[in-house]
């Protein structure tokens, strides 16, 4: 029985026909799309008397169940504003976002969108999802370049080695999309014109920079060197702007890097080679991704490093890439899907 083909980069039409189509499971639905009524049952469900009551028109009578033991996952992003302008007032690092601030901002907001039932109080914890810096995208690709290079070893090559100067190439515009947020600089009117859309606040991210603003805002009335020191110190603070992901790590494999990467190595590569090493390098100088066959020994020659998806050989870094074979060389960005 023929092996399957790897995941993601080969599939032999001739081979392996592809799989019967199949519909992708339903997502779950957003707490602002339930259906009117729903959430007043589910408020009693996890309420201090946990219970979940429902009517049985077969028998015309009422049912209780206990719910004391069933955890609810509900998904919104009913206060991904406040979350935003919280990340923003605390420098963009969200390690350095204190997390029951978060959890009490995001309770406020849900209490907000419905008054009557003060939904907030009745959720336990807040799991934020925020937006992933360019730092945070690069290691999400390192980890995703490593198991690529572990899925497909022994198979498709003996090793995938990608350079320091590849894998940064690749978190940037274009092949990852960044919207920029920041603080809304009243003197002297925000971001200077003639820079990229997206730059400056917006009339939604206006209203957001303002409440950073208030969030960040000195309420220390001492005076003296200390007082001029903070202001200063945010005066610059608001003319930074945070870049964040807009598509999030999705947008690493769909049109993505990954996806350009992956249509390079299967248009160029094959016959695969798994004996030998892919070797994938970015040169700057023509704006070109290189990829190469190398023989597994070149790497030992002199003072070489560990080779893999997250580490690359020094030796190839060092001394070039002697012994190996280019296959392909061109601009990736052309096979963004």
């Amino acid at each position: 029985m023929p092996r399957p083909p790897p995941r993601h980069l080969w599939r032999s039409p001739e081979r392996f026909p592809p799989p019967p189509p199949s519909l992708p499971p339903p997502s779950p639905p957003d707490l602002l799309t339930v259906v009117p009524g729903s959430l007043d049952a589910l408020a009693e469900a996890i309420s201090e008397h946990p219970t979940l009551t429902y009517y049985k028109p077969e028998d015309a009578t009422i049912h209780r169940v206990d719910t004391s033991h069933v955890a609810f996952f509900l998904i919104s992003d009913i206060g991904w504003e406040d979350m935003l302008t919280l990340l923003i007032a605390h420098g963009g690092s969200a390690a350095a976002l204190p997390p029951h601030l978060l959890s009490q901002r995001v309770k406020v907001a849900l209490d907000a969108q419905w008054t009557r039932l003060k939904f907030g109080k009745l959720i336990d914890k807040i799991v934020p999802f925020l937006p992933l810096s360019q730092a945070q995208m690069r290691e999400i690709l390192d980890l995703k370049l490593e198991e690529m290079g572990e899925e497909h070893r022994g198979r498709l090559w003996a090793r995938l080695e990608t350079t320091e100067g590849v894998r940064e190439y690749l978190v940037k515009s274009p092949f990852v999309k960044y919207a920029g947020y920041g603080f809304e600089d009243e003197e002297e009117g925000g971001m200077e014109e003639g820079e990229e859309a997206g730059n400056a606040c917006d009339s939604i991210q206006g209203g957001m920079c303002k409440q950073a603003k208030e969030v960040a805002e000195d309420n220390d009335e001492e005076e003296g060197e200390e007082k001029r020191k903070r202001k200063e110190k945010k005066r610059r603070k608001e003319k930074e702007v945070y870049w964040f992901a807009e598509f999030g790590a999705r947008n690493l494999q769909t049109g993505g890097p990954l996806h350009a990467l992956e249509s390079a190595i299967v248009e160029s590569m094959k016959p695969w080679r798994p004996l030998e090493v892919l070797d994938v390098r970015y040169n700057a100088q023509t704006d070109e991704t290189e990829l190469r066959w190398c023989p597994t020994e070149v790497r030992f020659v002199g003072e070489g490093g560990r080779g893999g998806g997250r580490e690359v050989s020094l030796l190839r870094e060092e001394w070039g890439v002697t012994g190996c074979e280019l296959r392909w060389a061109g601009n990736l960005k052309t096979k963004i899907g």
